[in-house]
């Protein structure tokens, strides 16, 4: 049978190979990348249910010729209703002409007019001597209105991730051998545009001694750029070569000097950006070469120690030592109805795990009011596991009535 790879796949489907990819996995098909080959048989099957999915049905519409006696029955009626709306018009205009005629102005007597002339200076006066008054003794003020808008985008990188993982499993990967490297060299074809499939046609020579194995590859940032996509990551290289390595044997009572080829094996780890252009299908192409760059180291930020102030007195600090213990011996199994005895509602859940409580390390206490701040390291062991761990807690304890709390 044929087999095409998932790409080749999508181009002869005219699909977005990322929406073949969800297809082909919804269809119990197992595919890792976009290189993974499909048989006759799976190609058929999601042939198949891509016809399947077409439920759109195009409706033909049928237009039904006019006989003339329709027509002439049309024909009557608008005249008919051009006649009507001409009617219409003319009783409009009379009636406007009727109304006009009709109106009269009506005019008020002399004494109330001019009483009602004079009200309204006097009040047209006194406003404008108010509001002279108000611009001299007003304090200037001015409210200030800021709207600060933002416009949140969220972008789906999934897809972009899963292509150029892709893509860093077969650019940093290769085997001595020219058909390999020609293998390699088809398969970047999937992912580079032209210029750059030239550009990379000899960057693994033939005479290349050693293979190289990607073993892991983490993504650190993938950031917007002019419309296309810069992507950080970092890959871990396994490079595997030989090495001539000498021993001696003996032979019929003689020393004999004997030369073996032994495979060494280093491991790499390189940090590269990318840039992906993504067109309006959602289909990408790699437009800029694997270019060196940095990714976050640890930071040099030590955080403040916490110090006691004194202000929690011995008997204080036995309490709240006892009362941690007891607690931090049942926490890992307790229930929560036996929390709610130590633990406000809500600031604690339940753990229910096989931990061992073996001691508090450390316990830093300060007042705040009639609340006490506690900064605890507590040491457990991880029974499933063995492991000794050392965790840590900030609680605000608060004594009820006479019994402490954690609150917070």
């Amino acid at each position: 049978m044929e087999s095409k790879s998932l790409y080749e796949v999508a181009e002869d489907l005219s699909m977005n190979t990322y929406d073949l990819f969800l297809l082909v996995q919804s269809l119990g098909i197992e595919v890792n990348d976009y290189m993974d080959e499909l048989n006759e048989e799976e190609i058929n099957r999601v042939q198949e249910a891509l016809k399947e999915q077409s439920t759109e049905q195009t409706e033909e519409v049928i237009e039904q010729p006019v006989s003339r006696k329709e027509k002439k029955q049309q024909k009557k009626q608008a005249k008919a209703d051009a006649k009507l709306q001409a009617k219409e018009a003319k009783r409009q205009k009379k009636e406007a002409k009727r109304k006009k005629k009709g109106k009269e102005a009506k005019k008020l007597p002399m004494g109330v007019s001019r009483k009602s002339i004079l009200v309204l200076w006097g009040l047209l006066l006194c406003s404008l001597c108010f509001g002279v008054y108000k611009n001299f003794t007003a304090i200037d003020m001015h409210t200030v209105h800021e709207k600060e808008v933002i416009d949140k985008q969220l972008m789906d990188t999934n897809k972009i991730e899963n292509f150029v993982k892709s893509f860093v499993k077969t650019y940093h990967s290769w085997t001595r051998g020219e058909e390999s490297l020609a293998s390699r060299q088809e398969q970047l074809k999937n992912y580079l545009d032209n210029e750059l499939q030239t550009l990379n046609k000899d960057d693994i020579g033939s005479d290349v001694q050693t293979n190289a194995e990607v073993t892991d590859v983490t993504m650190w940032d993938i950031e917007e750029v002019d419309g296309d996509y810069r992507v950080t990551y970092e890959v871990g290289q396994d490079i595997v070569g030989t090495r001539a390595e000498a021993t001696t044997k003996k032979v019929k009572k003689k020393t004999v000097k004997v030369t073996n080829n032994v495979e060494v094996r280093d491991h790499v780890t390189s940090a590269y950006h990318v840039t992906v252009h993504v067109d309006n299908s959602g289909n990408m192409v790699i437009v800029k070469n694997p270019t060196m760059t940095s990714v976050p180291k640890k930071s040099a930020y030590e955080p403040k120690t916490i110090e006691e102030d004194g202000s929690v007195n011995a008997d204080e600090r036995e309490s709240v030592t006892t009362f941690l213990t007891t607690f931090f011996k049942l926490y890992p199994t307790a229930t929560s109805q036996e929390l709610s005895f130590y633990v406000k509602d809500g600031v604690l859940e339940e753990i229910d795990k096989n931990y061992e409580f073996n001691e508090i390390v450390s316990a830093v206490m300060n007042k705040d009011g009639k609340n006490i701040d506690v900064v605890t390291t507590v040491r457990y062991i991880n029974k499933e596991t063995n492991q000794n761990m050392i965790q840590q807690f900030d609680f605000v304890l608060k004594n009820v009535d006479g019994n402490w709390k954690i609150i917070k």
